[in-house]
């Protein structure tokens, strides 16, 4: 998964460092241990969109910056909005029986709520108010549940995540991940702004 810068729409130097230490790693996964391995970048567009509010022609070309980058190195590119239509059905039955609002309430921990979720929509929803603050956290939530669940059916894979781990303890479920980049490069789209 790859954030939105918010306000770049261009690829800088953090952004090309981070999807070049994913290359380094990928061919030596190949070259070095026989692990054939593919790389999918994966656009996190619904986050920015739907549930941040952000300008939708500023996150597109943004994407299409990191798309070209990503292209470059032989990577495949396949935005969250994409994957999540083409198994809309599944997703649905994820947001109904895993993701409803009291099915979330009481499978996640209060701390993560307020320790992590509001205050995380806080600083992107202020504006939207009291309600918008604790509907975009819940949206938020739920959209990252329905992603690790669908990714894991479809594509099976191991997860290299460009956050910290606590960002995706509890949300991505039992999505297996792994954690390559070293902190000077994690949340590469927020670096540089």
């Amino acid at each position: 998964p790859w954030g939105v810068s918010p306000t770049r729409t261009t690829v800088n130097n953090y952004d090309q460092a981070a999807l070049n230490r994913v290359k380094r790693y990928s061919d030596q996964l190949a070259r070095y241990y026989g692990a054939p391995n593919a790389v999918l970048i994966m656009p996190a567009d619904v986050y920015a969109i739907a549930i941040n509010g952000d300008d939708p022609d500023r996150v597109t070309q943004y994407f299409s910056a990191v798309g070209d980058a990503a292209n470059n190195l032989g990577f495949s590119v396949q935005p969250w909005s994409a994957i999540r239509e083409q198994n809309l059905n599944f997703y649905e039955e994820i947001l109904q029986w895993e993701c409803s609002p009291d099915a979330l309430f009481r499978s996640t921990p209060k701390a993560l709520w307020y320790d992590g979720l509001f205050p995380a929509s806080l600083s992107r929803n202020s504006a939207r108010g009291e309600d918008g603050v604790r509907q975009s956290a819940f949206r938020y939530l739920q959209e990252r549940i329905a992603e690790a669940r669908v990714i894991e059916a479809v594509y099976a894979p191991v997860k290299l995540s460009m956050v910290s781990p606590k960002k995706d303890d509890i949300v991505d479920r039992e999505l297996p991940r792994v954690y390559l980049l070293e902190k000077a490069l994690r949340f590469p789209w927020l670096k540089g702004n």
